[in-house]
């Protein structure tokens, strides 16, 4: 959430149940937001109680995995899967067929799902009848619309329609980066590090996207102006490599909510008295700056044990960002340095190159030091580079630059105060944390504070003015689920198991989908229509020893259904 707003208000421990306006009063893009999170919430916690965890419709249930022809890849059924209340969707576009020659098939379009089909995913062809294949792009020729497909399509190509197929090495938001994870160049058995079992989930989160990641949320009318951002459900599959003898000690995806970050922050404020400068005014409260802020605190780099070692703030939220249209020789050409200094580039700051592929894997992009910036053009200070600045390696999709107003990555320690500036100072506890985590502290200066719980009384010399609550990240929030169980071995990908949870429509519910809580009375019942079997076989059971008892008693009639 980089977005260039005042604060955000969203607290559920408060209960509210909406934000009502009133006439004549001043609009709050704080009060927007928090209606919109008091909703989501609500939404998110009743599909929880209504479905568990994670679970999909059985009429339509998504994330289904599949060996593909080839064996070098897993097919992902299209579909719907909830994962702690967030829709996620497998849905995929289709396209008319214009014509079939062999292996090669003209298209009405090559763009599917907002994107381009390119060589090495794969795509499914069905006609008016309803048979379908799967088949691999190898290549795609953009200016006649044309795929060359394996295997060869044999297909009627009367009503004949494509769909993209996505697959494990092939997702809408798991963009490949040499990095780290998957791509198309070779296999996915051949990628794995280790053969056996592996355990496939997946990672559910929300992605900020502004005009920059998605020029079509702009108003073109409007000749450029920003309007509102949006959020974006990402989902992503990953593989969790599963030791031999692993099902004698866990059920398979029960450790993933362990993956969670359990570092926090605290923030406070104290009174500076001013440093050396002695015309300098000194602060009557914590916070001393001239104008209000959002300040945001990014962790920026992580040990091998998942402790913060640096971190980078923002006074805007990161809200500062421009496109990146070409790099090289330590220059970058990009849309715009903005109006002034406060809102734009300027030398001396620190900026950060990004493209959708290091955000969507959530891999920092490359910190660096703007010395001069004039036009488009932002000119750089190579040596403080921390990883590349040619265009090549940091010009992919939606390529832009974020300022970022600490002097570049602040190295941090644990349970230490670290400095951030004008008497604000945060301190990490001794916990784990991602790379990307964030916390937002509203500075104000009417109150020459921040906006931060505290944490009790405030008594001795190093205490701060406010604050010193420790809170978790505001930030980014992940949701796992677990989907299948496969195995990678010398005959390739297999799959052994299938954990997704299905779940009826309401109109489809049955008593074999109703369970009970009397399993003491009536054991091994589990659900409604099991107990009404144990009961019926009682009851026939009775009366039959009845019937035993008294040969000669006249037998019960019109009990349908029972026996």
């Amino acid at each position: 959430m980089h977005g260039d707003i005042s604060r955000s208000t969203f607290d559920p421990s408060r209960r509210y149940a909406g934000v009502r306006m009133q006439q004549g009063r001043v609009q709050l893009d704080s009060d927007w937001n928090e209606q919109l999170d008091i909703q989501a919430r609500r939404d998110r916690a009743a599909m929880i109680d209504a479905v568990g965890e994670a679970a999909g419709p059985v009429h339509d249930c998504g994330f289904g995995l599949k060996v593909s022809p080839d064996s070098s890849d897993l097919l992902v059924e299209p579909g719907r899967y909830w994962v702690r209340g967030v829709l996620c969707e497998a849905a995929t576009d289709q396209t008319p067929v214009i014509s079939i020659d062999g292996a090669r098939v003209a298209l009405g379009t090559v763009v599917l799902d907002g994107s381009e089909l390119a060589a090495g995913s794969w795509v499914r062809l069905w006609d008016n009848e309803g048979n379908e294949i799967v088949s691999c792009i190898t290549s795609v020729d953009a200016a006649t619309r044309t795929l060359e497909l394996s295997p060869e399509p044999d297909l009627d190509r009367a009503w004949a329609m494509v769909g993209r197929r996505w697959s494990y090495r092939c997702q809408p938001d798991l963009p490949y980066t040499p990095e780290r994870g998957t791509g198309l160049e070779e296999p996915l058995a051949d990628q794995l590090l280790h053969q056996g079992d592996h355990l496939v989930y997946l990672d559910v989160w929300e992605r900020h996207i502004t005009a920059l990641e998605d020029p079509g949320i702009q108003e073109v009318a409007l000749g450029g102006a920003d309007t509102a951002t949006r959020t974006k459900t990402v989902w992503q599959l990953w593989l969790l490599w599963l030791p031999d003898g692993w099902r004698e000690d866990l059920e398979p995806g029960e450790d993933l909510e362990e993956r969670k970050p359990t570092g926090t922050m605290a923030a406070r404020t104290y009174a500076d008295a001013g440093g050396d400068n002695l015309c300098a005014p000194v602060a009557g409260g914590g916070y001393s700056g001239a104008e209000n802020q959002l300040y945001r605190v990014q962790i920026r780099s992580v040990d091998d044990d998942q402790h913060v070692t640096s971190i980078v703030w923002s006074r805007d939220n990161g809200s500062v960002t421009t496109g990146l249209t070409g790099a090289g020789d330590g220059v970058l050409e990009v849309t715009g340095i903005g109006r002034d200094p406060v809102l734009g580039f300027t030398s001396g700051q620190w900026v950060e190159l990004l493209d959708d592929a290091r955000e969507l894997r959530q891999i920092p992009g490359t910190l660096v030091k703007v010395e001069g910036a004039e036009g488009n053009h932002l000119t750089l200070i190579s040596s403080s580079a921390d990883g590349p600045i040619d265009f090549a390696a940091v010009g992919g999709g939606h390529a832009k630059v974020r300022r970022w107003d600490s002097q570049g990555a602040v190295s941090v320690t644990t349970e230490d105060w670290v400095d951030i500036e004008h008497g604000i100072q945060v301190r990490f506890s001794d916990g784990t944390y991602c790379e990307g985590d964030f916390w937002l502290i509203p500075a104000r200066t009417a109150i020459a504070d921040i906006d931060w719980p505290q944490s009790g009384s405030h008594a001795g010399p190093d205490s701060g003015l406010s604050g010193e609550a420790s809170r978790p990240p505001e930030g980014v929030e992940h949701s796992y689920a677990p989907i299948a169980v496969i195995r990678a071995g010398e005959g390739g990908l297999e799959v052994v198991e299938d954990l997704r949870t299905r779940f009826p429509a309401l109109s489809d519910l049955t008593s074999a989908h109703i369970g009970h809580r009397r399993s003491d009375r009536i054991p091994g019942a589990r659900t409604l229509e099991e107990a009404i079997e144990f009961l019926a076989r009682r009851v026939i059971e009775l009366e039959q020893h009845v019937a035993s008892l008294h040969p000669d008693r006249p037998q019960p009639q019109g009990r349908r259904g029972w026996r």
